[in-house]
């Protein structure tokens, strides 16, 4: 690892938007309203992060994806570079242009749209709960962003509806977020050349401002991310029937085994949807996977496999919805 480049403060980096891994991709973008004939275009510029500020026509894009090294440096600390994959980049790109173009447009004094996306006027959640069968929301990001608040669905909508691969109509035929779709496809056949109510080209938090150096702003949003980090679960409540250190069955091919006949069960007893079950038991094969849990081989001596891995999903469940991991952090 490059220790200089560490230490190197961001605000004297030298990027630039006319080159960078996805530079193509932006034309794509312009490209894709121009195909709608809407002739605004958001300003881009580069800081920490992908974000939208209220008020401003623009959206940032995270200054790791200028350079190649900076990049891996990113991967290695944090785990995975946001926005990397071409298809990922994309989402996110139509997903902050539908911020920017709600601002452009005041497109939230039109009387419909609380009543279509909520009231953007609520305070955002420092978490929010992920239904992952719901069908009231479109899926672009990950984790069903789309659920977190009503801007952020709106913004997910506009994504879905200018991705030009994307036959939504289609796809979402008889979700009920399809009128969501409807209402954004008239919205945006209105706007056409229509002129912005607003211009504001700011670039806020830009690059050049930030006097942090690329360590500090790597351990900064590793501990922000460090509550989504599975490797770290406790697993106290899964003893003594399963272990780190055990010789017996890997957990992962029992819930393969016996998920079947244990899901149905479970949920019934718990009062729990099917979806909110699959939640939890998603949780503890992530777990099992990232501590390598295997079935205490003295207990299995005493009784059957499935009456442990019953157990088990008893007891994690009520640790998962009671300690609100099944809540993403925002």
């Amino acid at each position: 690892m490059n220790k200089t480049l560490l230490k190197t403060k961001i605000c004297d980096l030298d990027l630039s938007l006319n080159r960078f891994i996805h530079k193509d991709l932006v034309a794509q973008l312009y490209q894709e309203l121009k195909r709608n004939n809407i002739t605004f275009r958001p300003h881009i510029w580069i800081s920490d992060d992908w974000f939208s500020p209220t008020g401003v026509t623009g959206f940032a894009i995270p200054f790791y994806l200028f350079d190649d090294e900076i990049k891996e440096i990113e991967r290695e600390y944090i785990g995975r570079v946001e926005g990397e994959c071409p298809l990922e980049f994309m989402r996110l790109l139509r997903h902050e242009c539908g911020h920017a173009i709600d601002h452009a447009y005041f497109f939230k004094d039109d009387r419909n749209w609380k009543n279509i996306f909520g009231n953007y006027e609520k305070a955002y959640p420092k978490s929010y709960t992920y239904k992952k069968y719901s069908k009231s929301f479109v899926r672009n990001l990950e984790e069903g962003y789309a659920q977190s608040h009503p801007d952020e669905d709106w913004a997910e909508t506009f994504a879905v509806w200018l991705d030009s691969r994307n036959s939504w109509r289609a796809k979402y035929k008889n979700w009920s977020c399809l009128k969501k779709l409807n209402y954004m496809n008239r919205l945006m056949k209105n706007v056409g050349h229509r002129k912005e109510n607003i211009i504001l080209n700011k670039s806020i938090d830009h690059y050049s401002e930030m006097d942090m150096t690329i360590e500090e702003y790597l351990i900064a949003k590793r501990r922000r991310l460090k509550k989504k980090n599975l490797g770290r679960v406790s697993i106290s409540h899964l003893h003594p029937s399963l272990g780190k250190d055990e010789e017996g069955e890997d957990v992962i091919k029992l819930i393969k085994k016996y998920n079947y006949q244990l899901k149905t069960k479970v949920a019934l007893n718990l009062g729990l949807k099917q979806y909110q079950l699959h939640e939890a038991i998603s949780n503890l094969k992530k777990v099992s996977k990232a501590q390598s849990l295997k079935i205490n081989k003295k207990v299995t001596s005493k009784r059957e496999q499935i009456r442990i891995l019953e157990e088990c999903y008893y007891s994690h469940t009520f640790k998962y919805f009671n300690s609100q991991s099944h809540r993403v952090i925002m």
